[in-house]
Order: C-alpha cells, then sequence, then structure tokens
C-alpha cells in the first residue's frame, strides 16, 4: 500500500512538472517579445548574438504552422532566403545578417503580422509577435494664406519617455521634435529657413503649429510618435494646400491707401466683398437680369471707418481715406467663390529720430529718478523698458535686471483645478504645474540649479539670485479647458547700467588687469558689432567706428586692464555693450547697459510717475493681464 502510494505521488509529480513546462512553452510562445512597426517601415527582429557558433544551423520560422522562411548553416557557410514560402508572401522583403543571424523584414504590410520564431541546435529559441500598423490615411488639410493651422496628433497627453518627431517632404532633420524624456523642444527653420519663427509644438498633445503660412509651405507634413512604454510608433500624415494671395501695403497716417482687385471692369454676374477682419466693409453685385450694379459700403461695427470708404464701381478696388492707426490688420477680399485676396496693411507715425526718442525717454526717466531718491538707480532700463512697452501691442514683455537681483515673472492668473501651467526657457521646459504638483528641471549646465521658485495658486515663476546666464527668453504655456494662452517675457541681466549726460565721458570697467594670453573684444549693440580689441601684453589697441561710424574718434582702450572710455558721448551711444574676455581657453562676458540723455530734450510726462515707487529694491516683478 505504501509503495503504491509512494508511486501515485510520483506519478502526480511528474504530471505537474510536465503540465508547468507546457504551460512555460505555450505561453514563452504566446508571450514572446512584442513588436509593433508602422506599415511600410522596417523592421530587425534581433537574435541578441553576437555570433553564430561554428556548425550551428538557425531557423527563422513564421505564424502558427511555423512556416521555414531564412536559415544560416554555418558549417556549410550558406545562408537562404525562402521567397517562395507562403506564396511569396515575403519576396524581396527579407535580409539575414549572416554574423548574428538578426532578420530584417523591409516595407513590411500588415500580412506579414503574427509570431516570428529563430532556432539553433545551440539552444536559441526566441519568438517574437510582431504587429504591422496600418498607416493613417493622409489627412487634407487647406488654408487661407496669412492665416495659421494646426496639425494634430490627438493625443490627449505625451508620455514621460515619448519622442514626437514632425518632418515636411520627407526632409531629415525634422522641422520639430519633443523629446519627453530628455525634457527637451527643438524646432528648426528646415534646411531653407522657411519655417523659421513660424512653428509652435504643443507641450502637452505635440501637435504642431504653423503661423502665418505661406505658399512654401504647402506639402506633406508627417509625424512620428514613438511610445516608449509599448515599443511601437503611430504615424501620421497631412497635405497641406494653402490658397489665396497676400499683398501688403503701407501708409502714412492721415494719407490715403487704395487697395486694387488687378480688375480692368467687373465682369455680369461678379460679386464683390470686402472684409476687416470678420466684419464687411464694402461689396458689389453686377446683376445680369436687371443690367444694374448695386454697390455698398459700411463703416464698420464700431464705426471707425465713418465716411471713409470709397468703392470703385467699375474695378472694384477699396479705397481708405484719411488712415488711421486703427485701420492697420488684415483685409480680405473675395472675388465670387473662388478667388481669394489679402492685404496687410500698415499705418506708420511719422517719428522722430532715434537720438531724441532716447532723450526723450532718458529725460522722462531722469525726472522719475529725481523725484523717489538714489535707491532706484539700477532701475532705470527697468523703467525705460515698461515707458516703451506701453505702446507696443505685442505680446512679448521686456525686463532688465541688475546682476543679483531676484525676479518675479507674474502670471496674474488664479489656477482652476484642472490648470496645467509650463515655463520654457528657449526650448527647454524648466517649471510645470500638472494636476496640482509642482515640478521644477534645469537645463544641462544646471544654471538654474536652486534658483527657481513656483507659485502653486497662480504659477507665477521666480528667478532669484540672477546672472547673465538667465538671460534669454521665456514662454509661459497655461492650458485650460483643452484651449492654451501664451506670453513671453525677454529678460535681460546687466552687470552694470551707466547714466550719463550727453558730451559727458563714460568707462566701462574690466575691473582686472590683462594677462598675457588675454584677449578682448568690446561689442555693441543686439548685432554684436565689435567696436574694439586689444590683446594682453601687446600694449596695442585697436577701436573701430561702429554702426554708421557713430563712435569715430570717441573710443579709448586701456591697454593695461582693457577698460574701454567713450568720449563726448551722444545720445546714439545709448544701448547695450558687451565685454567678452578670453582667457586661457576660457571665454566670460560682462554687459553694461549705457542710458545717454540730452538735456534739451527734458520734459515733464507726470503720468508715468507712478511706474517706479519706493519700497523693496531686492526684487522686481513684471506681470501680464489676466488669462481667460
Amino acid at each position: 500500500m505504501f509503495v503504491f502510494s509512494y508511486f501515485t505521488d510520483i506519478h502526480s509529480n511528474m504530471k505537474k512538472m510536465l503540465l508547468f513546462f507546457v504551460l512555460y512553452i505555450v505561453f514563452d510562445g504566446v508571450f514572446g517579445e512584442s513588436v509593433s512597426v508602422v506599415e511600410g517601415d522596417s523592421v530587425t527582429l534581433h537574435t541578441n548574438l553576437t555570433e553564430i557558433e561554428k556548425n550551428d544551423v538557425l531557423e527563422w520560422r513564421f505564424g502558427a504552422e511555423g512556416v521555414r522562411i531564412a536559415q544560416i548553416n554555418r558549417g556549410a557557410n550558406k545562408s537562404f532566403i525562402y521567397d517562395e514560402a507562403l506564396n511569396q508572401r515575403f519576396r524581396g522583403r527579407l535580409k539575414l545578417d549572416n554574423q548574428t543571424g538578426d532578420l530584417t523584414i523591409r516595407n513590411i504590410r500588415t500580412e506579414h503580422s503574427g509570431p516570428y520564431e529563430a532556432t539553433s541546435g545551440h539552444t536559441l529559441n526566441k519568438i517574437f509577435n510582431v504587429s504591422a500598423l496600418p498607416v493613417d490615411p493622409v489627412k487634407s488639410v487647406s488654408v487661407m494664406l496669412g492665416d495659421s493651422v494646426t496639425l494634430n496628433t490627438d493625443l490627449t497627453e505625451i508620455q514621460r519617455d515619448d519622442v514626437i518627431q514632425w518632418r515636411f517632404e520627407h526632409q531629415l532633420p525634422p522641422v520639430a521634435e519633443i523629446n519627453k524624456k530628455n525634457r527637451n523642444i527643438s524646432k528648426y527653420g528646415g534646411p531653407d529657413e522657411r519655417f523659421k519663427h513660424r512653428l509652435q509644438l504643443d507641450y502637452w498633445s505635440g501637435s504642431l503649429t504653423i503661423r502665418n503660412i505661406r505658399t512654401e509651405h504647402s506639402g506633406f507634413y508627417e509625424v512620428d510618435i514613438s511610445t516608449g512604454s509599448s515599443n511601437h510608433t503611430i504615424h501620421k500624415s497631412f497635405n497641406v494646400t494653402v490658397s489665396g494671395e497676400m499683398r501688403t501695403e503701407s501708409v502714412m497716417k492721415r494719407d490715403s491707401v487704395t487697395l486694387q482687385t488687378g480688375l480692368t471692369e467687373i465682369q455680369t454676374d461678379d460679386e464683390i466683398m470686402w472684409m476687416f477682419g470678420d466684419t464687411i466693409l464694402a461689396g458689389i453685385y453686377k446683376n445680369q437680369s436687371s443690367l444694374a450694379q448695386q454697390f455698398y459700403t459700411y463703416d464698420g461695427d464700431d464705426e471707425r471707418f465713418r465716411d471713409r470708404l470709397q468703392l470703385n464701381n467699375q474695378t472694384g478696388s477699396l479705397t481708405i481715406t484719411k488712415c488711421k492707426t486703427s485701420d492697420s490688420g488684415l483685409y480680405e477680399l473675395q472675388i465670387n467663390s473662388n478667388r481669394h485676396l489679402r492685404f496687410t496693411v500698415t499705418v506708420s507715425v511719422p517719428c522722430l529720430s532715434s537720438g531724441k526718442i532716447a532723450g526723450i525717454v532718458i529725460g522722462v526717466v531722469l525726472l522719475v529718478f529725481a523725484a523717489v531718491g538714489f535707491c532706484y538707480h539700477h532701475k532705470i532700463p527697468i523703467l525705460v523698458h515698461q515707458i516703451m512697452a506701453k505702446t507696443n501691442t505685442d505680446t512679448v514683455t521686456p525686463l532688465s535686471l541688475i546682476k543679483g537681483e531676484d525676479v518675479t515673472l507674474n502670471t496674474n492668473a488664479e489656477l482652476q483645478t484642472d490648470d496645467q501651467i509650463l515655463w520654457m526657457f528657449g526650448n527647454s521646459p524648466i517649471a510645470e504645474i500638472k494636476r496640482g504638483d509642482n515640478f521644477i528641471y534645469d537645463v544641462p549646465d544646471g544654471r538654474f540649479k536652486k534658483r527657481l521658485m513656483l507659485d502653486k495658486k497662480t504659477g507665477s515663476l521666480t528667478i532669484t539670485n540672477t546672472t547673465t546666464k538667465h538671460a534669454g527668453d521665456y514662454e509661459l504655456k497655461i492650458r485650460r479647458s483643452g484651449k492654451t494662452s501664451s506670453k513671453r517675457f525677454i529678460v535681460s541681466v546687466f552687470d552694470e547700467v551707466k547714466l550719463v549726460m550727453e558730451g559727458e565721458s563714460v568707462t566701462l570697467s574690466t575691473d582686472t588687469r590683462l594677462q598675457t594670453d588675454d584677449v578682448i573684444l568690446w561689442m555693441f549693440g543686439d548685432k554684436d558689432t565689435v567696436i574694439a580689441e586689444t590683446k594682453g601684453g601687446t600694449e596695442v589697441t585697436t577701436t573701430h567706428h561702429g554702426p554708421d561710424e557713430r563712435f569715430r574718434d570717441r573710443l579709448k582702450l586701456d591697454d593695461q586692464t582693457g577698460s574701454l572710455t567713450i568720449t563726448n558721448t551722444t545720445t546714439t551711444d545709448s544701448g547695450e555693450y558687451k565685454l567678452q574676455n578670453n582667457r586661457s581657453g576660457e571665454t566670460s562676458f560682462k554687459l553694461f547697459s549705457v542710458s545717454v540723455s540730452d538735456p534739451t530734450a527734458l520734459g515733464s510726462m507726470p503720468e508715468e510717475r507712478h511706474l517706479l515707487q519706493p519700497g523693496d529694491c531686492r526684487q522686481r516683478s513684471i506681470s501680464n493681464e489676466n488669462y481667460s
């Protein structure tokens, strides 16, 4: 009895072990390595061998029946591709690596989806479950010249390891890319710079917006969405067609401008309509039955064009008289339903010379400065930017600081529960609020380490103890109810600010003595025009005349320190000066802001006094209008 029980237990255990191995083989076959690939692309299945062993035979089989499709016989030193298998399903598509046995399937189709098994006499047994994903049909997108268009990925949110790449006309490199793992956003102008300053990428969805589109942007766009979590790529294609014509017209305030249709005479049954934004301004309809011509003009929704529109009843051209700056904008002409023309009209105001403007602005600054005390001497560039910004309708807001100051970029928004906040510096995300949690990032060179603070209630960003490395372009994105609003802040950080009256001299100091291998360059303006240079130990200095020769015979360079002196200053000397010092292969910079005022241009602008009030000199914040 005992013996029978013993053998019964052995038999039961052997059945369990056999069942385990069968299940292991079955499940290993079913749940082998999953590989997804877009139809039309290529995929390589790796054996993970460095080299097939001597006298070994490696085989690749496909499908539930295990049909042999490729073989390497190392002993015979031969490899075989079985094109005739499965009614030549793989003809011309398979490639074998004779060293490792890796199998490449080129130009894959959905019929090539299924299990692939690699086996050899040396216990190699690998299974790949390959899925060939159908390519999305090409989506046709039509857009009017000058408009913006968004090509949507249809993603609600990019995941942590996702990579998004946008290409135009199959060109490399891509015109735009998001690498979420590296927290990097890249936008390129394309090989011919046709996309320069026109592309915008949504950090959350990866959708691409092309702004102020032109006819040269018509063509084939494709996006590859590589998901790091599931090892497959989603592919979408768009065919963008840009239609219409765009013309530009410039006119001085109080003058007249005529927007030409290009027609010599309106034909029977022609219909012409002029629009400004969404407002109909004028129209003509030539009726065949009555042989009459009807034409009309409107004043606009706010009556801004009252008694100032004239319509030519022969050509349909529109004339705007006594132009105002509020007339600037986009005008659209529709001729019947098959032709569109657009006109960008800019109405300019006769302005003073740049020197006089600089003198007036600096004069106002000095008056306000005297009223509030010397505590604010290093805030003058901020005030200049704020005064100039009051007449600037752009969404870019400038801010100037002195090195070491703190600055807060305010959203002026009270965040709602589902709001998402993203702060960008250049192409790099540096701070984010997502699902109520704050995330602070850094850029590769570590310039923001322990310097960023994010307000959880408003999303405002504070940068502490600023240096010249923190100067640059900051962009705020607020996503609310599926809509994204954005604002830009351009921050300038100066080492020193110099205020001087016209005719006086000003010295920009290096605060050092030159060493033998020092190379000093002084640059002026936003184009970094070199105006002076010297090399340590040579006692030879070189000065240049600068843009439009404004510095002729007025620059002196100290051959011992490299400091620069500007004599007999004029208002045109106002601006940004950059010192570059290359010492022992390392380059350092120092930035100066120089403001030269003209005593004869001083005036009073009491309404601007509120811009500078007594208070804490350590921090400066800048805000924008509320978001909705």
